[in-house]
């Protein structure tokens, strides 16, 4: 007698086959200081870096600094990150591309 678990043990098995692996960053260590070195003296108020695969769609988003003071403001600007488009890949370029974007946002009401 088969349980259900055993079932529901062996599906999830088979989806987390099916997902592809992303690549791991690979921003130089000399390129992010630079670039978090640029965004102090900006009037950019978070700096991502993006993983985007061929044809346009983010797939990956890391914060590499902020000048927010709410955590919450920012995590909710990261998770819109997603659904940035940007140009599909050429067929010369990799399979997955990254970008460093500064990001200005207004985070200001008005009544």
């Amino acid at each position: 007698m088969k349980s259900p678990l055993c079932l529901a043990a062996l599906l999830l098995a088979f989806s987390l086959q099916a997902k592809e692996q992303l690549p791991d960053w690979r921003s130089s260590d000399q390129a992010l200081l630079e670039a978090r070195k640029e965004f102090a003296r900006s009037n950019a108020e978070i700096l991502f870096l993006i993983m985007v695969d061929r044809e346009g769609k983010v797939v990956k988003v890391k914060m590499l600094k902020t000048k927010l003071d709410s955590d919450r403001a920012t995590m909710m600007f990261k998770k819109h990150v997603f659904s940035f488009e940007f140009k599909p890949a050429t067929p010369t370029e990799p399979d997955f591309r990254e970008f460093i974007y500064p990001m200005d946002v207004t985070t200001s009401v008005d009544y």
